[in-house]
């Protein structure tokens, strides 16, 4: 906890309660286990959009139509 304008910040919520584990989020939707981070962050597809290349939203849809294609 640190101290903002002399008040406590509440402590942080632990990550899982913020970002669910991918491997739960991937079973719920019938996904196979590492789905996601292949689709978004293979090198072929993160670096376009790191780089300014492509746009944030069509990172966003190619990664949702590999996974959809999966």
């Amino acid at each position: 906890m640190g101290l903002r304008h002399g008040f406590s910040a509440p402590p942080d919520p632990p990550i899982d309660a913020v970002c669910p584990a991918d491997t739960e989020i991937e079973h719920a939707h019938g996904l196979p286990a590492g789905a996601r981070a292949a689709a978004a962050f293979a090198p072929a597809r993160i670096h376009p959009a790191v780089t300014g290349q492509i746009a944030d939203e069509q990172w966003r849809s190619a990664v949702a139509a590999d996974l959809a294609n999966s």
